[in-house]
């Protein structure tokens, strides 16, 4: 039977284009304006503690206040950006307290110097204000998921500078193998509306110049793949330490006061022996891949001292720290075999970061955001390898399995637990 009036499926999809283009961009708004706010007062925890190096003794007492805050806020349970994915494909509700936590929580982390990221802090604060949105304009479930991915995406977007791959990470990162194409709009909308207040504001986006490619041919495809295959163990080798870390905090300090001092003291301790390089976000160590300046140990070493700050209880995210290890590995690899520096680190990163998180197009598009056009095809491969290699492994244990990575098979399965050292069994 035909349908008429507004069960037209042609007029259903003008309402829905209608309704989500005001309710994206209201979103990439509010989401839009805390991000700046939230990059700036990064910025300035991180340049803060650049200038007074002093502040890192004052970590275990910031991480009381983070406690403290949490208890307050009722975020004691808060498990972080998993209570956001799984908030999209369950019945899971996310508070309106979860943005103002993790947002003072992530600038008092960074003002002591723990190693922590920022982005994966947008995604937490763009999913409670997706959430919030949708229960502010009364969304059923399934608009709701869509609202919390535009929240995520805006977030992430006004901070980062990259509203492409910041309109599809949050569609390919739930679910491994499926993106949520009925989001596509919403999220490309809220993406550049909050891209436009972050450039309103003077914040500056995360970008490293054009990058000029050789001519694609055997040896430097070669390299690439063998890169691809490096940055994947590498990835398995960090998830697995953020696994173990987490769980050898919570078996010598079950007390999370206890346990975020004794991480405090551990990281102040391990700052001292490094000289702070391995503190705050990396970006030290994605310029030092780059220029070719990166240390045989910059890799493991910023793997350890973000597992110990964030499986202490420190808060901000794993990804700006994600690309520093990978630009490391890059770096490393580059002065071994005698290649560039700067494209060699570039495909590192963007490798590591697709592997840890599976999230492969959205890599690809922060590649094309942050170097251009020109090394595209060396980051594609580089991306899939990685992406292939690394398994079903993931920073985020909320992320399901769709399809298989090997086979064109839907296998609907958890992400791989990492193995714990025998004294944590």
């Amino acid at each position: 039977m035909n349908k008429t009036g507004k069960e037209h499926p042609l007029v259903l999809t003008i309402l829905y284009f209608v309704r989500w283009s005001v309710l994206s961009v209201v979103i990439g708004l509010a989401a839009g304006a805390v991000g700046t706010a939230f990059g700036f007062a990064v910025s300035w925890a991180v340049g803060t503690f650049g200038k007074n190096h002093m502040l890192l003794f004052a970590l275990p007492v910031l991480g009381l206040l983070i406690m403290l805050l949490y208890k307050v806020l009722g975020e004691e349970k808060n498990r972080g950006t998993n209570m956001v994915l799984e908030a999209v494909y369950s019945e899971n509700k996310l508070k309106p307290t979860m943005a103002p936590a993790i947002f003072i929580g992530s600038v008092l982390s960074h003002l002591g110097g723990g190693s922590c990221g920022r982005e994966g802090a947008a995604l937490q604060m763009g999913g409670s204000i997706g959430s919030t949105a949708a229960k502010l304009f009364r969304l059923d479930s399934d608009d709701t998921n869509i609202a919390i991915m535009c929240g995520m995406t805006s977030v992430f977007s006004a901070l980062f500078g990259t509203p492409m791959a910041a309109a599809i990470f949050p569609l390919e990162m739930i679910s491994v193998g499926v993106i949520y194409y009925a989001a596509l709009v919403p999220c490309i909308f809220a993406s550049f509306v909050a891209a436009g207040v972050a450039k309103y504001f003077q914040l500056a986006p995360t970008t490293f110049g054009t990058l000029n490619a050789p001519e694609i041919g055997f040896v430097p495809m070669a390299h690439v793949v063998l890169l691809g295959l490096i940055t994947a163990a590498c990835a398995v080798l960090f998830i697995t330490i953020m696994h173990n870390a987490e769980a050898m905090y919570a078996k010598f300090c079950p007390n999370r006061y206890i346990r975020i001092v004794a991480g405090g003291l551990i990281v102040i301790t391990c700052s001292l022996l490094t000289g702070y390089r391995y503190n705050n976000t990396g970006a030290n160590l994605i310029l030092a891949g780059l220029s070719g300046e990166s240390r045989p140990l910059d890799f493991i070493l910023k793997m350890l001292l973000t597992a110990l700050s964030l499986g202490a209880g420190y808060k901000g995210g794993e990804i700006v720290p994600s690309f520093a290890i990978g630009a490391s590995v890059g770096g490393i690899y580059a002065s071994v075999l005698g290649l560039d520096p700067t494209l060699t680190a570039a495909c590192a990163m963007l490798a590591f970061f697709s592997a840890v998180t599976n999230a492969p197009m959205a890599s690809l598009l922060i590649g094309f955001e942050m170097f251009g056009y020109d090394p595209m095809p060396y980051f594609a491969v580089v991306i899939a390898v990685s992406y292939m290699l690394s398994g079903y492994y993931s920073l985020y244990s909320a992320q399901k399995i769709a399809y298989s990575k090997i086979r064109a098979t839907k296998i609907g399965q958890k992400v791989t637990e990492p193995p714990l050292l025998p004294f944590l069994k």
